[in-house]
């Protein structure tokens, strides 16, 4: 009997057939049909027969195309492989009949663009191994100061050095607490013009009733005007009308006339060696000392050679008002009315007419009138004023000049300069000459105060009123 569960249970593929299989959670899997048609039973004898026939006979060996289930896909790829190079072959051919048939079309219009006359045919080079080979290659080394790169301290106190050594002491406390005196007159001048415009009836209806007008004050600056007499008003707000004759302070100036005291400035000495340098050279460099008489008379000697028959003489100041002051001064000796004869130009106002002869101008105004005028066609002669000062206009205006004289050799320029920097100006335009007019020196007595005072604008009065009332003679003061 056991013998017989034993031999069901083989039969039923197991070793262990007393014991019951575990039912699966899982849907048995349906067996699946071969495809295709069944083999006969005639087919599965031979292959069987040659199959275990293969294995008694040392099994099966390389290149036996007979057993070989890929043996059909060789010749399936060298068939791919040959309709691969073909399909190659044939497109090459077609990219170069399409590529002939492009240069024959671009030849077409190429041709059809070069008889029209639209285009030109340019030769341009395309080996560039010329290029690379002229290339320069530079090499540039920032080189600094040992005291400038930050790497060596030369100093132990990392501190700035104060001015004032002692800020505690008596001269620096009294320096900072200003004059009493000017802050007292300063508030005096404060409250009466408070006063002024708080009992004014201008604007008022009471006072527009009664007529009231603003009263001139003491600024010479232009009011604003409206827009339909703004170019009117602003043609009559010049600072030439407020400009009052200066009457003489001193003894000198008060007994003396103007052309008595032209002759006695030291410029009018050396007025013919002057103008005879002037001929014979086109740039002259003009060196004097301060009150000299170099701005005021080197106008007027230039006028009376001769030189404004053929255009205007400019005279170029580095400030405003040095312009005006010294345009006035020089109307009053030539006794003309200043923007007649003698005139001035600052910015937003134009103080002359045609029949100006001697202009006084800023820089910037004559670099302005450059722009129009390149070659300052209506000069005969420029003088440039306080050259040494190197203020930004006068730097370009000598640029400009040094260009300007290579295409008028008729122009005259006239540099003045201060000793230091005469001989840079003169090296600047070729070894131009230098004229030096000679100056007067005085007796300079210089005395100190003893101890420090409170009040120094205080002192200094009564400093000056001392030494002025003994002897009665002018006196400088300089704080």
């Amino acid at each position: 009997m056991a013998d017989d569960r034993e031999y069901d249970g083989f039969q039923n593929g197991s070793s262990r057939g007393s014991t019951p299989r575990a039912q699966s959670r899982y849907a048995p899997t349906p067996p699946r049909e071969p495809e295709g048609p069944a083999p006969t039973e005639e087919e599965s004898r031979i292959l069987d027969r040659d199959w275990y026939g293969g294995d008694e006979f040392g099994g099966h060996t390389f290149g036996d195309d007979t057993h070989n289930p890929f043996g059909s896909y060789e010749s399936t790829w060298e068939t791919q492989r040959q309709e691969s190079a073909q399909h190659e072959k044939m497109s090459i051919r077609f990219d170069a009949r399409r590529e002939q048939r492009q240069r024959e079309n671009d030849a077409w219009e190429t041709n059809r663009m070069l008889q029209s006359g639209v285009a030109q045919r340019r030769d341009v080079a395309a080996d560039f191994d010329d290029d690379e080979t002229t290339r320069v290659h530079l090499l540039v080394h920032d080189l600094r100061p040992p005291f400038l790169d930050g790497r060596t301290i030369f100093t132990k106190q990392l501190e700035p050095i104060p001015a004032v050594k002692d800020p505690q002491s008596h001269m620096a406390v009294f320096s900072r607490k200003g004059s009493k005196v000017v802050k007292e007159a300063r508030q005096q001048r404060e409250r009466q013009r408070q006063a002024k415009e708080a009992t004014s009836m201008t604007g008022t209806t009471l006072g527009n009733i009664m007529g009231a007008k603003d009263e001139d004050g003491d600024s010479a600056l232009p009011v604003p005007a409206e827009d339909d007499i703004e170019h009117t008003e602003r043609k009559g707000n010049k600072f030439s009308e407020h400009m009052k004759k200066s009457d003489g302070a001193s003894n000198f100036s008060q007994s003396k006339t103007l052309r008595e005291q032209r002759e006695y400035l030291p410029a009018f000495a050396v007025r013919e060696d002057l103008l005879r340098v002037i001929r014979e050279n086109q740039v002259v460099i003009c060196v004097g000392e301060t009150g000299s008489g170099k701005t005021t008379q080197l106008t007027q000697f230039l006028h009376e050679d001769g030189y404004g028959s053929t255009g205007m003489i400019g005279c170029t100041q580095p400030r405003r008002v040095a312009a005006m002051s010294v345009a006035k001064r020089v109307a009053e000796e030539m006794e003309v009315k200043l923007g007649s004869t003698v005139g001035y130009a600052i910015r937003f106002e134009d103080c002359t007419s045609k029949e100006t002869v001697i202009k006084y101008m800023t820089d910037g105004v004559l670099l302005r009138e450059s722009l129009n005028e390149p070659d300052l066609d209506r000069y005969s002669c420029v003088i440039m004023d306080e050259a040494h000062e190197r203020a930004l206009n006068t730097d370009i205006l000598m640029g400009l000049f040094k260009k300007i004289l290579q295409r008028r050799r008729d122009l005259k320029l006239i540099v003045t300069s201060a000793t230091m920097n005469s001989k840079r100006f003169s090296d600047f335009f070729g070894g131009a000459p230098e004229f030096i007019i000679p100056g007067r020196t005085f007796p300079v007595d210089v005395m100190f105060h003893r101890s420090p005072v409170e009040d120094y604008v205080d002192q200094a009065v009564h400093q000056v009123l001392s030494i002025h009332s003994p002897w009665a003679q002018a006196t400088f003061w300089f704080s």
